[in-house]
């Protein structure tokens, strides 16, 4: 009866069919079928063994009695031979006509003699090896269950031969049968592994079941062939390489092909840190130089790989490093799979090695070919965690042959990689000039972009990967790397530096880009020994304190001046004093002590060093500008940066502003025991306060640490 194809009606009652506990009873029964038929092949063994065991311990002395059979036999007959000669001479006498009595006699002993050499002869080889098994052997047209059951008497009877040695009685004896039975076998099982070996070339053939299920299943006759007839085994193994190895390249390179095709690439050769995207995702530059997710495919690379066709039809596309995952993975899992059938069926690890060496120089030339051509960044950093992966993994199944490859594929993706940096940092080199946009308050594309593109790079590769420490896998590429993503940080520190601006402004804007670059990395978890990380905080440091001076002196002005200014005379007076106490201590040696009361009129000679008049008027001033001032200098940072830089700029300006009127207020009190501005002193509590004031106005949660 034709097959047709079944309507949705019957495929959905096959499907709402319950057969589980039919499949598992079945599962079970032939589960231990197997199982009974294992144990009956011991028991026949173990009986053939003790069997042949018996036969030892009386093969010699058989083997001995036959042999003597023959001796006897043989001289009997020349004898014979001999007198028959005698017996046809028609002169001679009647006497010796007795002679052909004589013959008669002897050809019947030597016909008995030869009837007990067929019988002594047949008895080991009937002991060793069932006629049976022969017979089947002999008659058998093509290898089956039957005939490597048989065959079995014949690796046992010649791994006995071979342990007994060649001067052995038995094997002597059983030689001459051994090997002609050995020459049919060996004819009959040639035939039938090149003729298994010629289907896996067939279209549409699944190369593993045929292995599995037919190959591995007649294992035996291929061990046979490997102990006993070596010319026959090696032509059988050459075979399959040749035909094996040019199936596998024919479909890698069908396979490499289809794959490609779907390869969408996130970034291109004119994608740089200093070129924007039309199309830049929700307006962030950053976004196609930053993961967006795509390091799961270092924490899932052994997921499923990408079947080409279904992904065509269903029209979808792949990063690079997806299909790069994709062709070694699938690499990998067939030279793990072929290296165990050839270890299994030939006993033979390194048989697989020339099957797969025409494929390792296609996946080798691919890659040349496609990695040139590959100018994201990320994808380079993740192709070289997924190489060291491979090795590694290979490695550790012991199956070392991708080792070479993956060196050298190691050098070209570093390669590549240092050439896309190389490109980034000339690009940057030839900005002259910042452009007008920004992200944000005062931080630019170019910004964004830079640092993930570092932290990327920082992040991926110098992560541990499968217990592999990347500085002993990568040491002196990685010092490469580091030295050119320093460079490339000094020559963004450059360009930023170049901002047209107010000195206060420009230092405003070189914060917030900074700082922008900074909590970009912690993000990344960057290790902060790396040379271009601590460049980037050292500036951070110096542009916020270089900031917080700019905005005092510009919202308080001479504020700093007057107070830095009286400070220095009055340092100067307290040093006169101290020599003068010194000398006076010197000249009343030996006189009583006692504590040396303050002359009165210390307030007025210190008065009298500094210009009162400024400092009083610049503590009035501060007095009454301050709740109106300190809220502009916080307002102008708010505006100019992301919360978390403007709450630390905040509270570094207001407690710069509190420690400088702690000071004023120092000066007041060393100068004037009553002083007229008391009412002007600003409490520390109130300027500190004002830090929370200004940012909840701004919109912005502050927490006092």
């Amino acid at each position: 009866m034709p097959f047709r194809e079944l309507t949705d009606d019957e495929l959905s009652a096959l499907v709402q069919l319950d057969v589980g506990g039919e499949i598992d009873s079945l599962a079970t029964t032939t589960l231990g079928l197997k199982e009974y038929s294992a144990q009956s092949d011991a028991n026949l063994d173990a009986a053939y063994d003790a069997l042949v065991e018996k036969t030892l311990a009386q093969g010699p002395a058989v083997a001995a009695l036959h042999q003597k059979v023959k001796d006897t036999a043989a001289a009997l007959e020349t004898v014979g031979k001999a007198l028959e000669g005698f017996s046809d001479l028609g002169v001679v006498v009647n006497r010796i006509q007795t002679v052909g009595d004589d013959v008669i006699e002897i050809q019947t002993k030597v016909a008995n003699r030869k009837a007990i050499d067929d019988k002594l002869g047949g008895l080991l080889q009937r002991a060793i090896i069932p006629p049976e098994a022969i017979k089947a052997l002999m008659r058998a047209e093509t290898v089956n269950d039957k005939f490597v059951l048989n065959l079995r008497y014949v690796s046992k009877s010649s791994r006995l031969l071979r342990e007994l040695g060649p001067r052995h009685p038995i094997t002597l004896e059983l030689l001459p049968t051994i090997h002609t039975i050995t020459l049919l076998v060996s004819q009959k099982t040639r035939a039938f592994l090149l003729e298994k070996i010629a289907q896996l070339s067939k279209p549409k053939t699944n190369i593993a079941i045929l292995q599995q299920n037919v190959l591995l299943k007649f294992k035996s006759v291929m061990t046979f062939l490997l102990l006993n007839n070596p010319a026959v085994a090696q032509e059988v193994k050459d075979t399959y390489v040749q035909s094996l190895s040019g199936i596998f390249h024919r479909k890698t390179k069908l396979f490499l092909a289809k794959l490609v095709r779907l390869e969408k690439p996130f970034l291109t050769a004119k994608d740089l840190v200093t070129t924007t995207r039309p199309n830049d995702r929700n307006n962030d530059p950053g976004y196609h130089f930053s993961t967006r997710g795509r390091d799961n495919i270092i924490a899932n690379w052994t997921a499923p790989i990408v079947i080409p066709h279904v992904d065509e039809e269903k029209g979808r596309s792949h990063s690079f490093e997806s299909l790069f995952r994709s062709m070694h993975l699938l690499l990998m899992d067939v030279i793990a799979s072929e290296f165990m059938f050839t270890f299994e069926f030939f006993s033979d690890k390194t048989l697989y090695l020339p099957i797969f060496q025409k494929v390792v120089t296609l996946y080798s030339e691919t890659m040349q070919t496609l990695v040139p051509s590959v100018h994201d960044h990320i994808s380079l950093a993740f192709c070289i965690k997924l190489t060291t992966l491979i090795k590694h993994t290979m490695n550790h199944r012991r199956i070392p042959c991708l080792t070479g490859y993956c060196e050298s594929l190691l050098v070209l993706l570093w390669t590549q990689l240092s050439a896309v940096v190389k490109a980034n940092l000339t690009a940057l080199s030839q900005l002259q000039r910042l452009p007008d946009k920004i992200v944000g308050p005062a931080v630019q594309p170019v910004t964004c972009k830079f640092a993930e593109f570092v932290g990327v790079l920082h992040s991926t590769l110098v992560s541990e990967v499968d217990g592999a420490d990347p500085v002993s896998e990568h040491g002196d590429r990685l010092k490469f790397m580091e030295a050119q993503l320093t460079a490339l940080t000094l020559e963004m520190y450059r360009v930023l530096l170049t901002f047209k601006g107010s000195e206060r402004q420009s230092q405003l804007f070189l914060a917030a880009n900074l700082a922008h670059v900074h909590a970009a990395w912690l993000s990344y978890d960057l290790n902060r020994s790396a040379e271009y990380v601590a460049k980037i905080e050292s500036w951070l440091a110096q542009a916020k304190s270089a900031l917080v001076q700019l905005l005092v002196d510009y919202y308080l002005p001479n504020f700093v001046e007057v107070i830095t200014c009286a400070e220095s005379k009055l340092r100067t007076i307290d040093e006169g004093a101290k020599m003068e106490a010194s000398l006076e201590s010197d000249l009343d040696a030996g006189d009583e002590g006692g504590l040396v009361q303050p002359d009165s009129s210390e307030h007025e000679k210190r008065r009298a060093v500094i210009d009162e008049n400024a400092v009083l008027q610049c503590a009035e001033q501060f007095g009454q500008s301050w709740e109106s001032r300190v809220p502009l200098a916080c307002k102008e940072v708010v505006h100019g940066t992301d919360p978390m830089l403007a709450t630390d700029l905040t509270s570094r300006f207001v407690m710069q502003v509190a420690i400088y009127s702690e000071r004023l207020k120092k000066i007041i009190s060393r100068c004037w025991l009553n002083p007229p501005c008391r009412k002007s002193m600003v409490p520390n509590r109130a300027l500190l306060s004002m830090i929370q004031l200004v940012l909840e106005r701004e919109g912005i949660q502050y927490t006092a640490d």
